[in-house]
Order: C-alpha cells, then sequence, then structure tokens
C-alpha cells in the first residue's frame, strides 16, 4: 500500500508485458506535471525496474549492459525531480 511500481519503457513496451500493478509514464515524457500524476506525493515509495531486472523475455524485456540499464537515467531523473523515496 502507497507504493508506486514504475514502468519507465515505451507505452508500446508496457502493453505488451509489464509488472503487475505497475503504472507507465515513459522516461521520456518525465516532467513535473506528468510525475504527479502518477506519483501521488515525493515522499511516496516508487519501486523502478529496467530491462536488466527481467529474465527470459528478450523481446520486450532485451537484455543491456548495466551501464546502459533504463535505472541509470530514471533514478537521477526522479531525484532531481524532488523524488527521494525511490529503489530498484
Amino acid at each position: 500500500p502507497g507504493t508506486v511500481v514504475l514502468d519507465a519503457r515505451s507505452a508500446s513496451l508496457f502493453a505488451q508485458m509489464h509488472v503487475a500493478g505497475a503504472v507507465n509514464l515513459p522516461f521520456t515524457e518525465f516532467t513535473e506535471e506528468r510525475l504527479a500524476r502518477v506519483i501521488p506525493s515525493k515522499e511516496t515509495r516508487v519501486l523502478i525496474y529496467c530491462n536488466n531486472n527481467i529474465r527470459n523475455t528478450p523481446r520486450v524485456f532485451a537484455t543491456k549492459l548495466p551501464s546502459a540499464a533504463l535505472n541509470l537515467s530514471t533514478f537521477p531523473a526522479l531525484y532531481s525531480y524532488g523524488y527521494r523515496n525511490v529503489y530498484e
């Protein structure tokens, strides 16, 4: 309860497969207003996941090098918008 599972991949990949209960906001659409629509407050616990967290689904979760993983961009972006309770 009170936790947002955020999937920052494209809407089309999210539609193909995602973690149950996750909400989708593509990383390319992060703005203060759009983030506020999916994350109730800056104190809300946010769980993020990326391609490297999901195995055996190469079509929608292609394995990436750790240095290119989605969360390397998602976490700092969320932090820059003031979200501090963010976990992978």
